[in-house]
C-alpha cells in the first residue's frame, strides 16, 4: 500500500492534463483526479486513465477548487497526502524522500523550497536552514509561503484542511497557515518537490480578470477568518502580527497586478483603494518589521511585488483616498474586523469607488 495520496482538481485542463498524470503511472502513489465540472475535452481524457489500478477519477459539477479538493479529500486512506495542480510539474522521488524526512524527524508537515518556472527560466524559493522550523518567533509563520501545493501532510491533519468553499481566493492562506500556526512547526527542505509553472496565460502581459479585483476586498475575509480560527485555537496573540504581516503583502500583490496587467479599470482609482486599505491595517505599514525582514529574506517573488508595487505608487504620486464617513470610524486594522457589519460597510465603501 502507498504512503502517499496526490489529489488533483482541473477544470478545463485538456491542455495539460495528459502530462501531468503521465507522472503517476505506475507508481506507488495513489492519484485522486476531481474533475470540477469541465466544459472542455478534459472528461473524455480522464476517462483513459479509470483503466490504471492507482487512480481514482471523481465526476464533479462545477463548484469551484475548494469544493473539488474538499471531495478528493474524502478518498485519502493513505498516511501522507499532498495537493497538485494538473498543470504543474512534480519530482514524486523527491516526496518520499520528505516523507522519510517527517518521519524521522516526527513532524507532520513537510514543506519544501519552490521552484516557480518561468518560459524555461527556474526561479527559486528563499534557502533555509534546512530541519525542523518551530514557529516561535514573530514572522516565523508568516515567510513561509501560502500555497498548500509545496506541502505534504500527514493524514491525522485532514480535519484542519478541508477548504472554506465560499472563499474563491485565497483559500489556500487560509488554511495553510492556520494549519500550520495549530501544528507549531513543519519540517523544511531545500530540495523541491514541486515545479510551479508559470504559463502563458499567467504572464504579466495577460489580462486582469473581475475577479482579480474583487480578490482586492476578499483580503479582508480571509483576515477575518484566520483571526476567528486562530482565536478559536487559543492562537491569535501569538501570531497577531503575522497576520497583519500577511494581509500586506497581499495587497502589494494586488497593486502589482493592476499595474502590469491590461485590464479597463482605473488603476489609480484601484491603487489608491489599496493604499486605503493598507493604512487601516497598519498606518506604518512601509516599516512593517515583519515585512521588511520578509522582504530582506523571502522568497524572490515576493521581493518583487514590493519593489514594483512601490515603484508604481512613486511613478504615478498614488494617494489613498479621503476618508469617508464609513472610514472615519476605524482607525487601525483591528477595529475593522471586531465588526462584520462595518467591515462589509467598508468594502461596499471602496467597491463603490473601485467599480
Amino acid at each position: 500500500m502507498s504512503d502517499l495520496s496526490i489529489i488533483i482538481p482541473v477544470y478545463n485542463g485538456e491542455q495539460y492534463i495528459d502530462e501531468c498524470l503521465n507522472n503517476f503511472i505506475g507508481e506507488p502513489v495513489k492519484v485522486i483526479v476531481v474533475d470540477d465540472g469541465s466544459i472542455d475535452n478534459t472528461r473524455n481524457i480522464l476517462k483513459n486513465y479509470l483503466k490504471y489500478g492507482n487512480m481514482k477519477i471523481i465526476f464533479n459539477e462545477h463548484g469551484g477548487v475548494s469544493k473539488a479538493r474538499n471531495t478528493g479529500l474524502k478518498y485519502v486512506d493513505t498516511p501522507y497526502f499532498a495537493f497538485v495542480d494538473c498543470d504543474d510539474n512534480v519530482l514524486l522521488y523527491k516526496y518520499f524522500e520528505m516523507i522519510n524526512k517527517m518521519k524521522e524527524y516526527n513532524q507532520k508537515i513537510g514543506c519544501s523550497r519552490l521552484i516557480l518556472n518561468m518560459g524555461g527560466f527556474p526561479f527559486y524559493g528563499r534557502k533555509r536552514k534546512e530541519g525542523v522550523q518551530v514557529f516561535n518567533e514573530v514572522g516565523s509563520l508568516s515567510s513561509l509561503p501560502s500555497v498548500m501545493t509545496d506541502k505534504i501532510f500527514h493524514s491525522d491533519l485532514l480535519p484542519n484542511v478541508f477548504q472554506n468553499e465560499k472563499l474563491t481566493v485565497y483559500e489556500d492562506a487560509d488554511v495553510s497557515y492556520h494549519t500550520l500556526a495549530k501544528e507549531g512547526s513543519v519540517y523544511f527542505s531545500n530540495d523541491p518537490h514541486y515545479v510551479y509553472m508559470m504559463h502563458a496565460g499567467s504572464l504579466v502581459t495577460t489580462t486582469l480578470k473581475p475577479s482579480e479585483v474583487k480578490s482586492i476586498s476578499q483580503i479582508y475575509t480571509l483576515v477575518e477568518s484566520l483571526k476567528s480560527k486562530f482565536k478559536k485555537d487559543n492562537l491569535y496573540n501569538k501570531y497577531a502580527s503575522d497576520i497583519t504581516a500577511i494581509a500586506i503583502m497581499l495587497y502589494y500583490q494586488r497593486i502589482r497586478a493592476i499595474y502590469f496587467k491590461k485590464h479597463p479599470y482605473d488603476k489609480e482609482k484601484l491603487a489608491s483603494c489599496i493604499l486605503t486599505l493598507l493604512q487601516i491595517i497598519d498606518a506604518n505599514y512601509k516599516s512593517n518589521s515583519i515585512l521588511l525582514n520578509n522582504f530582506k529574506n523571502n522568497e524572490y517573488h515576493d521581493r518583487l511585488n514590493v519593489m514594483l508595487a512601490n515603484l508604481m505608487i512613486n511613478k504615478h504620486k498614488i494617494k489613498s483616498l479621503e476618508t469617508t464617513s464609513a472610514l472615519e470610524v476605524f482607525n487601525t486594522y483591528d477595529d475593522v474586523v471586531k465588526n462584520t457589519l462595518k467591515t462589509n460597510e467598508v468594502i461596499r465603501c471602496l467597491e463603490k469607488k473601485m467599480f
